[in-house]
């Protein structure tokens, strides 16, 4: 079975907003629910930057025959801008705030008034479980000096952290703000595979045939789709396009400043052979073959032929020989009992020795526990408290600073629900 994901960073701003108003919203708004209409294809659709409600509103009443299901993740101040749409029915949403995201005070940025995080859903295939996820990574302004590198990072280790442990078939798409090979998507690609394989990476920021480049910017590849197999199912083959076409039909702009990312995941079910051999053996020790009838007949074997025929009997049959056997000669077999317990710690300095050959951050990254991933993020912001307190070295600033965090926190305890709008 082939899988149809279809990615976008919507570039929703209000277009009231000052300076940082997206142009064409309401048209590029509209043009994208028609391209999605006219493609039947798609089984999920994860968007981002769908800044307002009113707009995910318009999509789920335009895609209702298409894409039936979906999940709009709204929670903080100004929500995530992220949802997603499906094909099949969705069930379990929940999100996850990351614990950096940019600081207030850069207002003209505004990442951090927003609710960077990564919402979950889950959904069911043919009787196949996948978990679905969205996410939107801190935006990157300054690429010499990268001063959001840290940002980014530790949400790639939180998210990577949540997705590990799902059971399930992975699905995660979204806006990484994260070229290839950088440290936040080699840590996704510790767990994650990249739809693109080790193809080429189109660039999705800054297109030279998308309207809206910006000269003074270089292209880069921010956008992507990556995914997980489980024990149940396996992704054969993968592949990566770019769906949309350069201008809108009739119009002179793009759809967005971003290009969208069309995966189509090839999956079949898990054949692992070792995987059914555990199972096997789980199978024959939870359930064993009657031996009732084979019991006396092995009793009456050890009567005949006791010296011989010991060693079929059971290991609490042998206990009182090793007893008498210890009685008799207590120094010798002493010591060869004590072998195991003396074994335990060599073979702890084996597996110690053999983990010391991997990567020091990839152990790290496998072992990752919440107060380790709270610790590590306090001591990757350091690095970076550096740079931003030159930006507010004197006092009006300082007093701005103060203000808008007041005001930032009124806010939130205002929307302390923090709600999460569903509809499944």
């Amino acid at each position: 079975m082939e899988i149809s994901i279809f990615n976008l960073n919507c570039w929703g701003l209000p277009s009231n907003t000052p300076i940082l108003n997206s142009k064409f919203k309401e048209e590029r708004i509209a043009a994208i629910i028609r391209f999605i209409i006219a493609e039947e294809k798609f089984h999920f659709v994860f968007l981002q930057e769908v800044w307002l409600k009113s707009d995910y509103q318009k999509m789920k009443e335009a895609w209702c025959k298409n894409l039936p299901h979906s999940v709009y993740f709204k929670k903080g101040l100004l929500g995530s801008g992220t949802c997603i749409f499906s094909k099949y029915a969705l069930s379990f949403p929940a999100f996850h705030e990351y614990t950096v995201n940019g600081f207030i005070h850069q207002v003209w940025f505004g990442d951090a008034w927003a609710t960077a995080g990564i919402g979950t859903v889950q959904t069911q295939i043919n009787e196949q479980l996948i978990t679905l996820a969205v996410t939107h990574f801190h935006a990157e302004y300054d690429t010499k000096q990268e001063p959001f590198l840290v940002d980014r990072a530790v949400q790639a280790l939180e998210a990577s952290e949540i997705l590990k442990n799902c059971a399930e078939f992975v699905i995660l798409a979204g806006d990484f703000n994260s070229e290839p090979g950088s440290i936040p998507i080699s840590i996704l690609s510790q767990h994650l595979t990249d739809s693109r394989g080790l193809g080429l990476h189109s660039p999705t920021w800054s297109h030279p045939s998308n309207s809206f480049k910006d000269p003074s910017e270089a292209p880069l590849c921010l956008d992507y789709v990556f995914y997980s197999s489980s024990l149940s199912l396996r992704a054969v083959e993968s592949r990566c396009t770019d769906p949309l076409p350069y201008r809108i039909p009739g119009k002179h702009f793009s759809y967005s400043d971003h290009q969208a990312v069309l995966a189509q995941i090839t999956v079949a079910p898990s054949i692992d052979n070792n995987y059914s051999k555990i199972e096997k053996n789980k199978c024959t020790e939870s359930n064993p073959q009657p031996e009732s009838n084979l019991q006396p007949e092995s009793k009456q074997q050890t009567e005949s032929k006791p010296q011989p025929e010991s060693k079929q009997q059971t290991e609490s049959e042998q206990q009182p020989e090793s007893k008498q056997l210890l009685d008799s000669k207590p120094q010798p077999e002493s010591k060869q009992l004590q072998t195991e317990s003396e074994q335990q710690p060599e073979s702890k300095q084996l597996l110690d020795s053999k983990q010391q050959h991997e990567s020091k951050e990839l152990s790290e990254l496998k072992h990752f526990t919440n107060s380790e991933l709270n610790s590590a993020v306090q001591n990757l912001l350091l690095t970076s408290v550096t740079f931003h307190e030159q930006e507010i070295s004197n006092t009006k600033q300082i007093m701005a600073v103060s203000f808008l965090f007041l005001l930032y926190h009124l806010v939130k305890l205002i929307n302390q629900e923090d709600t999460i709008y569903q509809f499944l």
